[in-house]
């Protein structure tokens, strides 16, 4: 891949720069099959001779996130824009063989919202197929970013982008104010699997096709700002960064979390005399069941994804006026039930304390499923496991606990946004992206 300092800045030189090979022929092969899978009847999808767009492509096509969002593109992300952005826009473009369909020189300088509200700084608003969009302050359209993914050999004959070097930093200007006795027009070809980075303000074009060829373009816009009052991003997803960018892999080896179990049948007063041996110790869960001890040592790791997970719920219980109670690490324990259990978070809902409404353990490199016995004593309604990025979800029934794939105490969570914030790089980009997207 290429030098991602040196693409760095030449997007802040030239307001653009491309890549090749981002992308396998298998991956764009997976594209195309999902995206042919989708009913093409809804609103947010304009077909025609000239053109195929599919608005809101990851609403639409949620297959099509994992593949798009591949490890060389994280990379790109990361290594060039860092870990603050999100999804605010994302469309699939199907330029057919035969298209006549050109687009002139322009800027980029509308976003897409979820309502108009009169609010200073944003002008000329309009509403095409339901979905809004404004002219924001200039500080917005000059930080955001887009990334086109080309899924076909694209040139000049069959509408690859022309694009005006530099013309980024002229803020908002007009096309007919361009000189071409001082400019000159760059043309952006790409192979297919290639991406184009580029910059709104940047002035750009495309013309007709005359070599009867395809142009399959996926055009993604970023953005790191929150909109004002009740304004709203009309698509927001938060992309789960690469491994090798989470604060997670920087955190040393050693401080790993430990596990230990002690299957000998020992009873509730040996459990009870080395508990008290341990005494408080944050960084060590000690745990019971008919006999059996278990010892957790958690990590720095462990400890970051616990406390962030705290407070991202907090956000949520607070956005949507829900009561709680949280009982945190608390520990359940009864010498009658024969056990003793600590969750990372737990919470009872509404304004009284009582059974655990939901406990929450975090997983990295031991502990299971083999815990929801020692919570069905206890009656938990719900018990969340957090492990390799991913919440599995279990529910208390009559004769045990079942996996659900979305929780009933909090049915409107968006558990898959919720694990997407626990690995962004930087924690307070987490909590302002999920405010946002809530």
């Amino acid at each position: 891949m290429n030098n991602l300092a040196d693409i760095k800045e030449r997007i802040a030189l030239d307001g653009f720069a491309v890549i090749d090979n981002i992308f396998k022929d298998e991956e764009i092969d997976k594209l195309f099959q999902v995206i042919s899978q989708i009913d093409s009847s809804k609103p947010t999808f304009r077909k025609n001779s000239d053109l195929f767009a599919i608005r809101q492509f990851f609403k639409e096509v949620p297959a099509s996130v994992d593949i798009v969002f591949n490890d060389k593109l994280n990379s790109v992300i990361s290594g060039i824009f860092g870990n603050e952005f999100f999804v605010v826009k994302s469309i699939y473009f199907d330029k057919p063989e035969g298209s006549n369909w050109f687009v002139s020189y322009h800027q980029d300088l509308t976003i897409s919202v979820d309502k108009k509200i009169d609010i200073e700084g944003f002008k000329s608003w309009t509403i095409k197929q339901n979905q809004f969009s404004v002219q924001p302050p200039i500080a917005i359209l000059k930080d955001n970013f887009t990334i086109r993914i080309h899924l076909d050999d694209t040139n000049e004959e069959n509408g690859a982008l022309k694009v005006i070097p530099k013309s980024h930093n002229k803020g908002i200007c007009r096309p007919e104010s361009i000189d071409w006795t001082t400019q000159s027009e760059n043309v952006c070809r790409l192979k297919k699997g290639g991406i184009m980075l580029m910059k709104p303000l940047l002035l750009h074009s495309s013309s007709k096709t005359t070599n009867k060829n395809k142009r399959r373009v996926i055009h993604i816009e970023f953005s790191r700002s929150s909109l004002p009052n009740r304004l709203n991003w009309s698509e927001l997803m938060i992309v789960q960064a690469s491994a090798k960018s989470t604060e997670l892999d920087k955190i040393p080896k050693e401080t790993e979390t430990q596990h230990f179990v002690f299957p000998n049948s020992y009873s509730w007063k040996e459990f009870k005399t080395l508990s008290a041996l341990i005494g408080d110790s944050r960084n060590i869960h000690l745990n019971y069941l008919d006999g059996t001890i278990e010892i957790m040592t958690t990590s720095a790791a462990h400890e970051i994804i616990v406390h962030l997970l705290a407070m991202l719920l907090g956000i949520y219980f607070a956005e949507k006026d829900i009561d709680f109670i949280p009982t945190g690490s608390a520990t359940l324990e009864s010498e009658t039930k024969g056990a003793s259990v600590e969750p990372d978070l737990s919470f009872c809902f509404g304004n009284k304390l009582g059974d655990r409404d939901l406990a929450i353990e975090v997983i990295f490199t031991s502990g299971n499923v083999t815990k929801l016995e020692r919570y069905r004593r206890f009656n938990t309604k719900e018990v969340w496991f957090w492990e390799d990025g991913k919440f599995s979800i279990y529910r208390l029934r009559e004769d045990g606990y079942e996996t659900i794939a979305q929780s009933e105490c909090l049915p409107n969570l968006d558990l898959a946004l919720l694990a997407r914030c626990l690995l962004m790089a930087e924690p307070k980009s987490a909590l302002k992206a999920f405010q946002q997207a809530l």
